[in-house]
């Protein structure tokens, strides 16, 4: 975990490991699994309650090592809306997903049938899900050159810029459409997959991506992007502002006033300035700052939504985790009674 400091989030894949729908898993593979799942965990469970028990264990393995664990969404669920004719009817997942997993919902895979939809995660109350539309974010370092244009390294499709400013919005998942408000949306993001990791560099790949991640922050911010300037409009005008200060490389951001002293935390925003303060001054631990900080994100959607009965659930439960924390001496506890008191009283406020 040490090669990774710094990072907030670790992604543990768990996806495409195995076609379920076709041999050798159903021949080979889910007979094993099917016994495994009845001497480990009980009776009456089967194959995909093995699989999602380990998924668990590995991201119980990198939460308590400070990340938030991410996982792709085709691997769990199998079966749960609908399936193939040719499979057998099965029970559902009985084991539950620990609730600080993220997921990264990338494909809906239209030729099989059982891959578990959208609906499945929000009904089993997944709140962390992630847009990353294969249809759309999926950048190649490719074995071989596409014969419609394209260069080997490249998105899977032509003008992709053009596709995100002008189709995509944050709640146009693959093959499944949700509220762009949607309160489980947590983010977006591109995938830069290295199946020839040795074609090119990080420089061009930057270069190659570049315009793609401007149209995905602008419709991230803005669903309305497009409506307000056409696409050209809208190439002329990062063409004219450039990239953000210190984007060139060996290059040094301007220097900026110092942050003054959060001393009253007033909303969500200044709680999790707090933290960071504290953190600062070494009086909290970094695995508890990104809990802390994943908790905080959660009370700030409710907070921008003003729903009062939810942020105060949450402040409560906020309150319990820094009280497990100082019991592990995770934090100071200088640190504890700031927080404790400033979260009081943004409770006392939405009460």
């Amino acid at each position: 975990m040490d090669l990774f400091e710094g990072s907030t989030d670790f992604h543990i894949g768990a996806d495409e490991y195995m076609e379920f729908d076709r041999d050798p898993f159903i021949s080979d593979y889910k007979p094993v699994l099917n016994e495994y799942a009845k001497e480990t965990l009980g009776e009456n469970y089967i194959w995909k309650d093995a699989m999602a028990n380990y998924i668990n264990d590995i991201a119980a393995h990198v939460y308590e090592g400070g990340f938030k664990p991410r996982i792709f969404n085709d691997a769990i669920y199998y079966g749960e809306i609908d399936k193939n004719s040719w499979e057998p009817v099965e029970p559902k997942q009985k084991v539950d997903m620990h609730d600080y997993i993220g997921i990264d919902f990338w494909s809906q895979m239209g030729w099989n049938r059982s891959i578990a939809p959208l609906s499945a995660f929000v009904k089993r109350g997944h709140e962390d899900i992630y847009n990353m539309n294969a249809s759309y974010f999926y950048y190649v370092l490719r074995n071989e050159k596409p014969d419609d244009g394209r260069k080997q390294h490249s998105f899977d499709y032509l003008n992709q810029d053009k596709r995100i400013y002008e189709e995509w919005t944050p709640g146009k998942f693959q093959a499944n459409t949700v509220d762009d408000d949607s309160p489980f949306i947590k983010g977006a993001a591109l995938a830069i997959w290295s199946d020839n990791p040795d074609l090119v560099g990080e420089d061009v790949i930057t270069e190659d991506i570049a315009d793609e991640l401007r149209s995905l922050a602008s419709k991230s911010w803005n669903t309305s992007s497009n409506d307000i300037a056409n696409f050209v409009a809208f190439q002329e005008n990062y063409e004219k502002l450039g990239n953000v200060a210190g984007f060139e490389k060996g290059s040094e951001l301007p220097d900026v006033q110092s942050v003054k002293p959060i001393e009253k935390a007033e909303n969500v925003a200044d709680l999790q300035a707090l933290v960071e303060q504290l953190f600062d001054k070494g009086e909290i631990d970094r695995k508890a700052v990104h809990q802390l900080t994943v908790h905080l994100k959660v009370v700030s959607h409710f907070e921008d939504k003003q729903f009062g009965d939810k942020i105060v659930k949450h402040l409560r439960d906020y309150k319990s985790l820094l009280g497990r924390m100082q019991e592990k001496t995770l934090l100071s506890e200088n640190a504890y009674n700031t927080l404790i008191a400033n979260t009081d009283a943004l409770i006392e406020e939405w009460e």
